[in-house]
Formats: structure tokens, C-alpha cells, sequence
């Protein structure tokens, strides 16, 4: 089945309406054939849908982010857990694991 497109979903509300109408007036004529055939296309266009409420669950989520941190022993952790490639700590790094090491001294 091939995707629908959001915006044609009235559309498909309409032939779902239209559909069930037909079935109604082909079961007070009779048409047991004609009952069959169009409960298949009402079936595919219920599906359709479907896929659409499904597709708009989907896209309806919550906005995930990474949690901020504000803690400097994290951030530490996260930014540099040892000296660069060529065997150096930069300095901004060198400062914060300072003060890192410097926090944990006095809480303790």
C-alpha cells in the first residue's frame, strides 16, 4: 500500500462517507455483489486511514535533548578524560580539571 499523503486525509474521509453510503443503498436493492466489492474498497480505504492516524502518532512526539550538564566533574568526564593525541592536555581542559579537582578536595 502506497503512503497517503496528511493533507488528503478529508479526501479519504469523504470516500469512507461515500462508500458507506453506497453499501447502504446496495443492501436495500439487493446487490450482494456490489455489497462485496465496495466493502473491499471501504476495508482499503479504512486502512489508509489508519496508516494516516498511525503516521501522525509517529511524527506527535515528544522533542527529546540531551540533559544539560552543570556539574564541573561531569563535564570533565565528558570533554577530556586525558591528554590530546600528541600527548598534551590542552589548557582550557588543564583549568577545568583544576577546579574539578579543586571542588571535590573541599567537599570532602
Amino acid at each position: 500500500m502506497l503512503r497517503v499523503d496528511p493533507r488528503a486525509r478529508l479526501r479519504v474521509a469523504e470516500i469512507i462517507e461515500n462508500l458507506r453510503d453506497r453499501i447502504a443503498d446496495a443492501h436495500g436493492n439487493g446487490w450482494l455483489g456490489e455489497i462485496q466489492g465496495l466493502q473491499v474498497s471501504l476495508d482499503a480505504a479504512a486502512g489508509k486511514m489508519a496508516a494516516l492516524n498511525r503516521a501522525e502518532r509517529r511524527t506527535v512526539g515528544p522533542v527529546l535533548r540531551h540533559p544539560a550538564t552543570t556539574s564541573p566533574q561531569l563535564s570533565v568526564n565528558a570533554v577530556a578524560s586525558g591528554p590530546t593525541a600528541r600527548g598534551r592536555t590542552p589548557p582550557g581542559v588543564r583549568q577545568t580539571l583544576q577546579r574539578a579537582s579543586d571542588t571535590s578536595a573541599t567537599q570532602c
